[in-house]
């Protein structure tokens, strides 16, 4: 169940849907659920990584390089 509640978020589905519905009523309190709807309330953060590419590269590759 875990697992199709993973995919069912992933493809849209909201943690909010999940815990109105009265077939996951049970569940709401199971640890597991809890911890996926809680995931899945955080907002996704866009990131633009290439302007700090530059900059960061030339440590990274003395680093390793180490």
């Amino acid at each position: 169940m875990l697992h199709a509640v993973e995919i069912a978020l992933a493809a849209g589905a909201s943690a909010a849907e999940f815990r109105r519905d009265n077939d996951f009523a049970p569940y709401v309190s199971d640890p597991e659920l809890a911890t996926i709807l809680a995931r899945a309330d955080l907002p996704t953060i866009p990131v633009d990584l290439e302007p700090h590419v530059r900059p960061v590269r030339p440590r990274l590759d003395s680093l390793v390089a180490a």
